[in-house]
């Protein structure tokens, strides 16, 4: 699962499967000692908790391990690796769900806080390629199959499911070569 973040801040949810908890976050940094990391751990509901991290949590390339420790379960770990800080901004994290997720997790959400969370996986920027949200690839993707093409002369538009804009134009060559894309993800 592709996280992108941000420095100075980023979210890293965890499912507890219990209310009311107030959690402790250590976090281990390509293998070191766990220590207290300098964000703040937020109840949201059904369970459901985030890390708000701060900057300097991010700021070794490698493994990032987090431990949750609420006090009366077993504490709960997950594991994401810092790929890339450039000039200190960390580009994404990749990682694991953690092992307190099951089949049963669906049930024990609020409506609002899955719709929460779809919303925060569908508007992960980088989330599928540089540049774009899973959003705006899906976007791009709906009206590639089922959008209306037009070809006028060496210029391919391949408009929106709801016809109001045009979602991908494309310039060709004379052997219909793509030289040049522009997309619309608005």
């Amino acid at each position: 699962m592709l996280i992108p973040i941000s420095a100075p801040t980023f979210a890293r949810p965890i499912y507890l499967g219990s209310l009311g908890e107030t959690p402790t976050a250590e976090l281990s940094k390509n293998g070191a000692a766990f220590a207290a990391g300098a964000g703040a751990v937020v109840e949201l509901a059904g369970g459901w908790y985030v890390y708000n991290g701060v900057y300097p949590d991010n700021d070794t390339l490698g493994s990032l391990a987090y431990l949750f420790d609420a006090g009366n379960q077993d504490p709960s770990f997950v594991d994401d690796v810092v790929q890339n800080i450039p000039g200190g901004a960390v580009q994404g994290v990749t990682g694991n769900v953690d092992g307190n997720v099951n089949g049963d997790l669906l049930g024990n959400v609020s409506a609002g806080v899955a719709d929460n969370i779809a919303l925060a996986l569908l508007t992960f920027v980088n989330g599928i390629e540089p540049g774009f949200t899973p959003q705006e690839a899906l976007r791009i993707i709906l009206a590639v199959l089922a959008g209306k093409l037009a070809i006028v002369g060496n210029t391919v538009t391949i408009r929106d499911v709801n016809d109001t804009v045009d979602r991908v134009v494309a310039t060709t060559d004379t052997n219909g070569q793509r030289t040049g894309v522009a997309y619309d993800v608005s």
